[in-house]
């Protein structure tokens, strides 16, 4: 999506990959959070302007390394991200409840396709129904979009929302 419509997302991209599929992302923080602090030292970034965006295990990733760095980003966008592992259609509310305690006062746009055969649509409306319940004095904005239709490569449609770009270039990091 970014190559296809550079003028849209006017931004320094990180897209760190996964070593195995088997680990989850929450072992790889040391190496995201590393990537990031090479590219601030490397770059002028604001950094009132960094945000966390990925898709399925990366969706997952965007959760639980926003909740472990909550100081760090200005907005969220989770796609197809489960809570946590066995997927299940329950989802387990204790681990979202404690991600949406992390990331109170951070908005937040989720998105998922209603026809995920690979991770349930129920873990994404788990994760945004915490995050409402946990909605602070800070207030930050929460929104999910679901895909009727759309499988597990909802990937497609949420990077080429309208105003997905929009939205997350407009995120500052409010600070007390």
């Amino acid at each position: 999506a970014i190559l296809c419509d550079a003028k849209t997302w006017p931004a320094i991209v990180i897209f760190p990959q996964k070593a195995t599929q088997k680990a989850e992302w929450e072992d790889y923080d040391r190496s995201v959070m590393a990537a990031l602090d090479e590219v601030r030292a490397m770059y002028r970034v604001d950094p009132d302007r960094i945000l966390l965006t990925g898709l399925s295990q990366g969706g997952h990733g965007s959760w639980t390394i926003g909740a472990a760095h909550p100081d760090v980003w200005a907005a969220i966008a989770p796609i197809c991200g489960y809570v946590s592992r066995p997927l299940k259609e329950a989802g387990d509310a204790q681990e979202a409840d404690r991600i949406a305690a992390a990331l109170d006062g951070i908005p937040v746009w989720a998105f998922h396709g209603e026809a995920d055969d690979v991770v349930p649509p129920a873990q994404t409306r788990l994760m945004i129904a915490a995050l409402y319940a946990r909605r602070g004095e800070r207030g930050a904005e929460v929104k999910a979009s679901y895909f009727p239709g759309v499988n597990h490569g909802s990937w497609d449609r949420a990077y080429r929302e309208e105003h997905l770009a929009q939205w997350l270039l407009a995120q500052r990091k409010h600070r007390p």
